[in-house]
């Protein structure tokens, strides 16, 4: 009778959810939608759920379409607040369409097999995903009641009326954050009540302590507003940031325009990208500050004229990748992705050479390397064949 209880229990929590039990007070990973199998999220249930009442809920986007990845930041103060957090697996980065269609869905089955408190929907988002969040809201007129933006600020090419449409904002921000200014900049554009939390940390999550706090704003009714003004310090750490990316940013638009030039433009622009990054290992205080934000913002616009020309271009998407490396040679991403440009340009010594340098610096996304068309080519060599393998064993 004891289990016969307990497994009626799970099923009055799921509410005909057919793809999972979602277990209160544990995450789920995957929860796959109802209507559209291609579309799932994880999925947060405090402990004390029930369908007796209505919940609120947080509906959260990860730049990268990793559902569980801001779990770890939002679910304690879920757990305390008695939240809902459902992060979809689906919106990322790229097309607008995608993320729009990822959040429909993710919006709806939550709905649906949930007792949500639909004047209590709230929406998240970190990086490109803050501004996901703030599509959303609105995307659906009104459904959204309040948005957590961490380390972004508002929609690319927002309105002046879209602006007046949006929620209560409460936004995060390292002190580090190449988006430090971006995000002073649109919270002080609003005027729907707003705050901005910054913390000791860079381009990241916000922490479970800003999430405890971000939380609180929101059962408090999300009605005040907290924004410091700038100070001639940052005015100063502005200026400064400026004059150090204008530089590097010419050698970027350089390097993309076709012809004789490109090579040596690319070598340049790798050049700014070394003394860049020699710079901040140098520097301390406040110099360091400007230098690391300088840097993170350097190193998105390679990264994304890359990914938005590589795809027609692989052997300037590789050029590209190899001075993002030059600015963070630790970061095993940089590699993996410049040894995907290289193979689907057909330059199978440097797209191997790459790869090894990737599993070296600790690459370890099996699932990335297999599904990636780029390596097709390759897959039946011996180097490609025992690279794959010693990343098996790490």
């Amino acid at each position: 009778m004891r289990t016969l209880t307990h497994s009626l229990l799970l099923i009055s929590v799921v509410a005909g959810a057919a793809s999972h039990a979602q277990e209160p007070g544990k995450v789920t990973d995957p929860v796959v939608t109802t209507a559209d199998a291609r579309q799932s999220y994880a999925l947060y249930l405090p402990s004390a759920y029930n369908r007796e009442k209505k919940w609120p809920v947080i509906l959260v986007f990860d730049p990268s379409g990793i559902g569980a990845e801001p779990m770890g930041s939002f679910q304690a103060a879920a757990e305390r607040h008695g939240y809902l957090v459902a992060a979809s697996n689906n919106s990322r980065n790229g097309p607008a369409r995608i993320s729009m269609e990822a959040f429909v869905a993710m919006y709806d089955d939550v709905r649906k097999r949930f007792a949500v408190d639909d004047a209590r929907i709230y929406a998240a988002g970190f990086s490109g995903g803050a501004r996901v969040a703030g599509m959303a809201a609105l995307y659906c007129g009104g459904c959204i009641r309040g948005i957590i933006a961490c380390g972004a600020g508002l929609p690319y090419n927002i309105t002046e009326d879209g602006r007046r449409k949006l929620p209560a904002y409460f936004f995060t921000i390292g002190r580090y954050d190449f988006n430090y200014f971006e995000v002073f900049d649109a919270a002080r554009s609003l005027a729907a009540p707003r705050v901005v939390a910054v913390f000791e940390g860079a381009h990241q999550w916000l922490t479970p302590e800003l999430a405890e706090r971000a939380l609180a704003w929101l059962d408090a009714g999300a009605g005040t507003s907290e924004v410091a003004a700038e100070t001639p310090q940052e005015s100063a750490q502005r200026k400064q940031l400026a004059e150090l990316t204008r530089s590097l940013l010419e050698r970027l638009r350089a390097a993309v325009r076709p012809g004789e030039e490109r090579a040596q433009n690319l070598r340049d622009l790798r050049s700014e990208m070394t003394a860049l990054r020699k710079k901040r290992e140098q520097a301390t205080g406040e110099d360091l500050v400007v230098l690391r934000r300088a840097l993170g913002q350097a190193l998105v616009g390679v990264h994304q004229t890359a990914s938005e020309l590589g795809g027609e271009d692989p052997e300037l998407g590789a050029g590209l990748m190899e001075a993002a490396v030059e600015a963070n040679p630790k970061y095993a991403g940089f590699p993996y992705e410049m040894a995907g440009y290289w193979a689907a340009a057909g330059n199978k010594k440097k797209a191997l050479n790459a790869l090894k340098r990737a599993v070296e610096l600790g690459f370890k996304d099996k699932q990335a390397l297999a599904s990636s068309k780029s390596f097709d080519k390759l897959r039946e060599s011996e180097e490609f064949q025992a690279i794959a393998n010693s990343m098996a064993k790490k």
